[in-house]
């Protein structure tokens, strides 16, 4: 929904969501007795002029669960599933990782392993995304523009230069094996 033929912005997609996640949790609230119990403590310590800690708190975790949304979802338009999952994979064993030390509590060998082949892993991935993008952009720029005269060049057209000689205005992969060690 934040690609392809939709192309909805975060927000758009959230204000979709956002009323039938609303309607399951009341649903469920019900199922559970979370809104008896509520109602029953409204008067006595959750209404506003008894106590607005507890109000407080429901706004706050509502702006908290909102920013979180809106900012999963703008991560979603611009990286790629797995992307997100590594980077979910990565912050898990990094939690790990420190808790282990902030607690002193002694891990295993095969422990540790697991630790290092993620995150050797997880670099890999990165310095392999990393040169992708990179050639993607530089054959984004190397895009070549035709000149038919006077007219205004436009994206596609092809620039011939009397001084260059014709391999160099083509593609890398358009080039030949001897032109392409050439230049």
């Amino acid at each position: 929904m934040l690609t392809g033929s939709l192309k909805l912005h975060p927000v758009d997609l959230l204000s979709y969501m956002a009323p039938l996640a609303l309607f399951e949790c009341l649903i469920m609230a019900s199922i559970t007795g979370e809104l008896a119990g509520i109602s029953k403590r409204w008067y006595a310590e959750l209404q506003p002029s008894v106590d607005i800690r507890p109000m407080a708190v429901c706004f706050g975790s509502g702006i908290l669960a909102f920013s979180l949304n809106i900012t999963s979802l703008f991560a979603n338009k611009l990286t790629s599933p797995l992307t997100l999952c590594i980077a979910a994979n990565v912050k898990q064993v990094l939690i790990i990782a420190v808790s282990t030390m902030f607690w002193r509590i002694p891990i295993s060998f095969m422990n540790g392993m697991g630790i290092i082949v993620v995150l050797i892993g997880s670099a890999r991935y990165s310095y392999v995304s990393v040169l992708e993008n990179q050639t993607q952009t530089s054959k984004k720029k190397s895009t070549p523009i035709k000149n038919t005269g006077n007219e205004d060049l436009e994206k596609g057209d092809e620039v011939h230069s009397p001084k260059s000689p014709p391999h160099l205005n083509t593609l890398p992969n358009q080039r030949s094996a001897a032109n392409f060690i050439r230049v």
